[in-house]
């Protein structure tokens, strides 16, 4: 391989390195999703103690006589 294939080598490599990372970039972000959408936890706890602060706030804005409903 001549000097001039290799600098073009190494020119077409370093055009193509942008497009690459975006690739590798978005493929690590697809698997954290999929790995916490795998290993996400139901909270029932959490969802009762949701609902009652919405009754709280429901009741706190008719005091405030605004209709929520």
């Amino acid at each position: 391989m001549t000097r001039a294939q290799q600098t073009l080598s190494v020119i077409l490599l370093i055009t193509s390195l942008p497009f690459y990372s975006l690739m590798v970039i978005g493929a690590y972000m697809l698997f954290r999703l999929g790995w916490g959408v795998y290993t996400f936890n139901d909270v029932p706890e959490a969802h009762e103690e949701l609902q009652k602060e919405i009754l709280e706030a429901k009741s706190q804005l008719r005091m405030a006589k605004v209709d929520v409903d």
